[in-house]
């Protein structure tokens, strides 16, 4: 019997799984290096540019740790 594929990434570890994947898209580490350095440079541009919006600052102010 076949392992059923939607239930063997439960049975990962995040950090297994994420190999995985990793893994099955076929890039080199030299394009996953470029790749994450490019998604890196997106993300501190959207963090740097971007007013937060109304969740952000929601969140901000009342957290998502308090009793209210």
């Amino acid at each position: 019997m076949r392992p059923d594929p939607l239930l063997s990434p439960v049975l990962l570890s995040e950090s297994d799984f994420v190999a995985t994947l990793i893994g099955q898209t076929g890039f080199d580490q030299a394009a996953r290096t470029q790749i994450a350095a490019r998604a890196a440079g997106l993300v501190r541009a959207i963090r740097d540019g971007a007013r937060p919006g109304l969740m952000e600052v929601f969140l901000a102010e009342y957290g998502l740790s308090t009793d209210e």
